[in-house]
């Protein structure tokens, strides 16, 4: 759980329309796209965030967001699709703000690493957070503040910038668009919801190993992204968090810098990033690709208490010879060929098995596609010796 919010609604610097995201994302919902063909597709746009989910566009129950970027652009982009956003949304008056004076120190820190880059989205999330820490940060409440409007002398009068001052008229239209949703403090919501014995689904952003105290630090991000963010995003206790599902890929992935044991450099690399269309969400970039790495995936069920594992993206490995893990030493393992759901390859079963005996944790669901049908339950039983 990032608590950062970014409602400027000029922060990424190339939109891509919607036409051009179809093709390229395969991560894109197929009931947004639907939607979106009703209407004039050329006017929808992408802003460089994931689409929502279509599950909380077509239910009819509230969906609860602890924080969404680019809200505003995503707010409007729904709402051109009939949804009505405002009987769905409720925004916590504690989530931080990402200004787009973040953002310019996000580009010149990154800029002044040379050769020692992080791999930042330059999103301004770590200054952000920066100024969290530092007790400074501006948070949603504070914009129904009585001096809120002096904000932009404020930023104004800083001395010194290395870069020039960002324009700023957007992003107060954008903090007078968020007024007119429903901003409360949810943690007392959650809890709520939880005494009436209500489903809670909570979803991490990014991966374990990006988690700023356990993750590949600095190659890491600004948030807690394992289980404890929870507890740090929702405002909800240790003890009440239930089952823990941790979700991985049929192979690993990584977006920027830092250490990647298993990553591969040859054509087997190159067909799992096209075949997966390896572009990440938020930046564009190519995404780094290798073999499953199980000492990682250990690491994080062990720091994340996962009770069950969902493995993705497992039709992307269809079609090779050979397909390995790692787990201190390289297992080799013989390829399947196409999945589905009356599909069942052998090899796909001794793969999956062997992942979970290695992880002492249960595969539970399998995906092999992008569509939302393309799951099938698992079921075997782990072997703990």
């Amino acid at each position: 759980m990032m608590p950062g919010l970014s409602i400027d609604n000029n922060v990424f610097p190339e939109r891509k329309d919607l036409k051009k995201v179809v093709k390229e994302n395969n991560a894109i919902y197929d009931d947004i796209v639907d939607q979106a063909k009703k209407i004039n597709l050329d006017k929808v746009e992408y802003t460089g965030e994931d689409f929502v989910p279509r599950s909380e566009v077509k239910q009819k129950q509230k969906v609860y967001f602890w924080i969404r970027v680019y809200l505003k652009e995503e707010i409007e982009m729904l709402e051109a699709l009939g949804v009505d956003v405002k009987s769905k949304l409720i925004i916590s008056d504690k989530a931080h703000i990402i200004t787009p004076l973040h953002k310019s120190w996000d580009s010149f820190n990154e800029s002044q690493l040379g050769s020692n880059k992080i791999g930042s989205t330059l999103k301004g999330i770590g200054p952000c957070y920066t100024d969290k820490v530092a007790r400074k940060g501006l948070r949603i409440k504070d914009i129904f503040s009585s001096d809120f409007n002096l904000l932009d002398l404020k930023l104004n009068s800083q001395i010194g910038l290395p870069f020039q001052m960002p324009e700023l008229k957007e992003f107060f239209e954008a903090c007078e668009f968020i007024k007119n949703y429903r901003i409360e403090q949810t943690e007392f919501l959650i809890n709520k919801y939880l005494d009436e014995d209500k489903s809670i689904l909570a979803e991490g952003a990014q991966a374990a190993g990006l988690d700023v105290e356990f993750g590949t630090y600095p190659y890491v991000t600004s948030s807690l992204t394992t289980t404890s963010g929870v507890c740090v995003g929702l405002g909800v206790a240790p003890k009440r968090i239930g089952t823990v599902y941790g979700v991985i890929k049929g192979y690993s992935t990584r977006v920027g810098n830092g250490p990647f044991t298993t990553e591969l450099f040859d054509e087997v690399g190159d067909y799992i990033s096209k075949t997966g269309n390896e572009i990440g969400a938020t930046t564009g970039r190519k995404r780094r690709c290798g073999w499953l790495d199980l000492e990682q995936v250990k690491y994080a069920c062990m720091i994340c208490g996962v009770d069950k594992i969902i493995m993705t993206k497992s039709d992307v490995l269809s079609g090779l010879e050979e397909v390995k893990f790692y787990n201190g030493e390289y297992k080799s393992f013989k390829g399947w060929g196409k999945l589905g759901k009356e599909i069942i390859d052998n090899n796909f079963i001794n793969y999956v098995e062997s992942i979970q005996n290695e992880l002492k944790t249960p595969v539970s669901i399998i995906s092999f596609g992008t569509g939302r049908d393309d799951i099938m339950m698992f079921s075997r039983e782990v072997q703990m010796s």
